[in-house]
């Protein structure tokens, strides 16, 4: 996935390294959602088919993935050119000659039955020609968001409490959603640490920085519907930005979408960390990083097509 307005964004290609296990189905994977997000990227902007695939293998280095991420990036380049109604015979070969190594087996572990279980879903699936293949949505004009990538922001909570946030980017597979990474205050044991991420974040250590996400240089983030966004915009409050995330971090979590405000703080209560305390958004007033109730929430413009 890949950002065009000006901000980079971490992506598979980028980063390196096996991906994580989020689950068995051919788009639960970091790598898998990402080559369906580039592929529509660019077919939305009328790039040639045989480009679209030439792209997108250079850009993920297919040559240079392991047998399993090889396996992860052939299901998913199946099932988009099936929703495009192109051939897809090649991958398919692909995908067939992968599935008897040994290192779908030391990777999946006990849930090998279900991953081939979900590959051979999908090649059913793709056996019968879809019904109504996708077109091409073409330039798309230019649509107006809250943050940019980096952005720190407040959560006001329906109890009055604050939970900070890190904007990390947007998401358009299903619909505009905003995805924040959550730092967990209750993780970090200097007090300090804290008190400088509120007032001044930019000036954090990665060695600090990964003590309110994670010591494993990966993120959790919670996926926000652009509907609750616009909703309740006046809830979120942007307080500072840094470069987010660190160039060797990525993503961990696929799934955690909220759709509704209650569902979102569900999400906020499993992510284990706590709200501000009143002393910490006082002092966070009297640095000036913070006119809670007072602040006017920028307006970030950026292409429709950018994810």
């Amino acid at each position: 996935m890949f950002y065009d307005g000006g901000v980079a964004r971490v992506s598979r290609k980028q980063i390196g390294g096996m991906m994580g296990a989020e689950g068995t189905g051919i788009f639960q994977h970091d790598l898998s959602a990402e080559v369906r997000d580039t592929f529509f990227e660019y077919f939305d902007k009328g790039m040639d088919l045989n480009q679209i695939k030439q792209q997108i293998g250079d850009e993920f280095g297919y040559e240079s993935l392991d047998g399993v991420e090889k396996e992860v990036y052939c299901g998913a380049m199946i099932h988009c050119l099936w929703e495009i109604g192109a051939p897809n015979t090649e991958f398919i070969d692909q995908l067939i000659g992968l599935e008897n190594q040994s290192e779908l087996e030391q990777y999946w572990g006990d849930d090998l039955p279900r991953r081939r279980a979900a590959v051979t879903r999908l090649l059913k699936k793709v056996g019968t020609p879809k019904g109504k293949p996708k077109k091409a949505k073409g330039a798309q004009p230019d649509i107006k968001l809250l943050f940019s990538p980096g952005d720190c922001v407040l959560y006001q909570r329906t109890n009055g409490r604050y939970v900070p946030l890190v904007f990390w980017d947007v998401e358009r597979l299903s619909g505009l959603e905003y995805l924040f990474a959550v730092p967990n205050l209750s993780r970090v044991e200097d007090p300090d640490v804290i008190k400088r991420f509120l007032s001044h974040p930019d000036q954090l250590t990665k060695e600090e920085f990964a003590q309110l996400l994670s010591s494993k240089q990966r993120f959790k983030t919670i996926a926000v519907k652009n509907k609750v966004m616009k909703s309740f915009r006046e809830r979120f409050i942007r307080f500072a930005r840094i470069d987010f995330p660190p160039s060797d971090w990525r993503n961990s979590t696929i799934g955690n979408l909220a759709e509704t405000l209650e569902c979102f703080e569900q999400l906020l209560n499993g992510s284990g960390s706590r709200s501000l305390s009143q002393l910490e958004i006082e002092q966070m007033k009297s640095d000036g990083s913070l006119s809670v109730g007072a602040q006017t929430i920028p307006v970030i413009c950026a292409s429709k097509g950018t994810s």
